[in-house]
């Protein structure tokens, strides 16, 4: 008896673990395989100095995630500039950005990944 039950508690943890490692590599290639394309299409070209369009940005990134991923995420931005290089003239205007998607699979385990996108003069 005590062997059927030690089968069963193994396979058990034998699932939960292949469940948050799939998950996890689920999310890991949603994370890493944003098209720089998308980013790159939120980038507001209007005045001298481009910068983020952060309502596009947020929207864009966040239908992407939605279609792409099944698991309950959640997506934080955080924008910032370069300082002492341009004067930007409202706090809105970043010209770099941190997308971070975090996931709870468990009370045990929580996936957490960042990725930095910044605009860099002379590059396409």
């Amino acid at each position: 008896m005590a062997n059927m039950f030690l089968c069963i508690m193994f396979a058990c943890m034998f699932a939960q673990y292949f469940y948050i490692n799939l998950n996890v590599q689920i999310l890991n290639n949603a994370v890493e395989n944003l098209p720089v394309a998308l980013v790159s299409s939120c980038v507001d070209l209007r005045f001298d100095y481009p910068f983020f369009d952060q309502t596009k940005l947020e929207e864009c990134v966040g239908e992407y995630y939605d279609y792409s991923l099944k698991v309950v995420h959640e997506v934080s931005y955080s924008y910032y500039t370069r300082t002492g290089e341009i004067d930007l003239p409202d706090e809105n205007m970043a010209m770099g950005v941190d997308i971070t998607l975090t996931s709870s699979f468990s009370t045990f385990y929580t996936y957490s990944k960042t990725m930095f996108y910044e605009i860099v003069e002379g590059l396409a």
